[in-house]
């Protein structure tokens, strides 16, 4: 099962819940480009990724799960280095926002690692 969140802080929240029945303490933190249908335009996400197992306790069976953000952070030209103030400002967002979520990974003891851990089945 896969549980997806947009913010950042809602899927930061639902980490530190979580925190001590995230596999192996680590967490997957990257930027991803994606082509626009409006070329040349390429949007920019941060997407962060985590795996919670959690054994069965008071009753309740145990379970595992994929925790997704994907935080849209703007549409730059091309793709590669920013060289206009509107892609700078993107790039500038998108790098805040996963130094971020890394650092509030490791505050809650975590290990943040590049990368996206993906459901069992897909590619």
């Amino acid at each position: 099962m896969k549980v997806q969140f947009h913010s950042p802080d809602e899927f930061l929240g639902e980490v530190q819940g979580f925190a001590q029945h995230i596999e192996g303490g680590i967490t997957r933190v990257t930027r991803e480009f994606r082509r626009s249908s409006s070329l040349p335009l390429t949007r920019v996400y941060v997407v962060a990724t985590a795996v919670v197992s959690k054994p069965a306790e008071d009753g309740r069976p145990a379970g595992r799960w994929l925790l997704r953000l994907d935080h849209y952070c703007g549409d730059v030209m091309g793709y590669g280095v920013p060289t206009d103030p509107v892609s700078t400002a993107v790039h500038d967002k998108s790098v805040q926002a996963l130094n971020r979520i890394e650092d509030q990974c490791r505050a809650l003891g975590l290990i943040p690692r590049p990368g996206v851990f993906q459901e069992e089945g897909k590619a």
